[in-house]
């Protein structure tokens, strides 16, 4: 098999972790990178540009890793496009704008272009397991997922939430109800972002209710609880704490009224590894596997978060799709 050659704009945070990746894979190859800043160039043995355009011009690139911030996603897709690069990897949000976001699912799929959009928690094992255990009815059916974590961004790492509700249920938003966090807290991923926290209560279109609170008054880290309709699954990933609970078999048929003992499941959960997600998400491009996030997912995670805004702004539900000034409006998130 051909070594597969690898271009990555923007060496952040995460474009590092990206690079590890990269360089664990045993059929790729890090061949050139791309960064505004001198001091994130530094460090790479590999060819280095400060214009994303002039390296795709330049390197024969199989594959793209774009990992900057999402005002620059969209002009970066369409340069990789037009250079002819059919595999991408992009970090979320997907894009500024849902007008963009809507835009770069339509070129991709007329340009025949593998894209993911990196929702990490697609490529975790525990999670993939525990969504089979979900479609075998292992709580019966969802009826309510609650999911808390303070300090704001629920564009950007809210999007990670929105991805995970969808993924889960398999089931698409119907109406929010939001609000957004008038706090105003310095982003710290820097002044020129604009990602305040809040919350909301989504409707699904099969009736089971989301609740997500991101406000900026509290600090608590990742926290998910799922209900069915006769158990419940609590996710604490920095405690490394996942459990399951469910009616004995014996009681599933009587009334939801009689409030039985749960049982607990065995099932041993992992915390998020960006580094292997980023691996497993590279190789699956690399292939013609099927993608697990795609950027339609990137997408309607993004309309998710922007329907919180528009929420707000209404005072009262809205009803998806969201409306033409929410759905063209540009979000500085990082």
């Amino acid at each position: 098999m051909k070594v597969k050659k690898i271009g990555l704009v923007g060496i952040g945070r995460m474009g590092s972790r990206h690079v590890i990746a990269i360089n664990q894979l045993k059929k790729a190859k890090l061949v050139a990178v791309c960064d505004l800043k001198k001091n994130n160039l530094k460090k790479h043995f590999v060819k280095k540009y400060y214009d994303y355009s002039k390296m795709m011009s330049l390197e024969s690139i199989d594959l793209l890793v774009i990992a900057t911030h999402a005002s620059s996603h969209f002009p970066i897709i369409k340069s990789a496009i037009k250079h002819g690069i059919r595999k991408i990897l992009c970090e979320k949000p997907l894009a500024s704008s849902l007008a963009e976001a809507k835009e770069i699912v339509k070129l991709c799929k007329k340009k025949k272009v593998r894209i993911a959009t990196n929702h990490s928690r697609r490529w975790v094992l525990s999670y993939q397991k525990l969504k089979k255990l979900i479609s075998k009815g292992v709580i019966g059916k969802i009826r309510n997922i609650n999911f808390e974590m303070g300090g704001g961004q629920i564009g950007s790492n809210g999007s990670h939430v929105m991805d995970l509700i969808r993924y889960l249920t398999n089931e698409e938003p119907k109406k929010v109800l939001g609000k957004i966090d008038k706090n105003r807290k310095k982003n710290p991923r820097g002044k020129t972002f604009i990602d305040p926290g809040g919350y909301g209560m989504f409707i699904l279109n099969d009736g089971s209710r989301m609740f997500v609170d991101m406000s900026e008054d509290y600090g608590l880290p990742f926290f998910v609880k799922v209900m069915g309709t006769y158990g419940r699954i609590l996710i604490d990933e920095k405690s490394k704490r996942w459990e399951i609970y469910t009616r004995p078999k014996k009681f599933r048929k009587l009334a939801l009224t009689k409030r039985v003992k749960l049982n607990k499941i065995k099932f041993t959960g992992e915390s998020i590894d960006q580094i292997k997600c980023s691996k497993q998400c590279l190789k699956e491009l690399l292939s013609n596997k099927k993608i697990q996030c795609t950027a339609y997912d990137g997408y309607k995670s993004l309309e998710m978060s922007v329907g919180i805004h528009n929420s707000n702004f209404k005072n009262n539900f809205i009803t998806f799709p969201v409306s033409k000034i929410f759905f063209r409006k540009k979000f500085n998130f990082a």
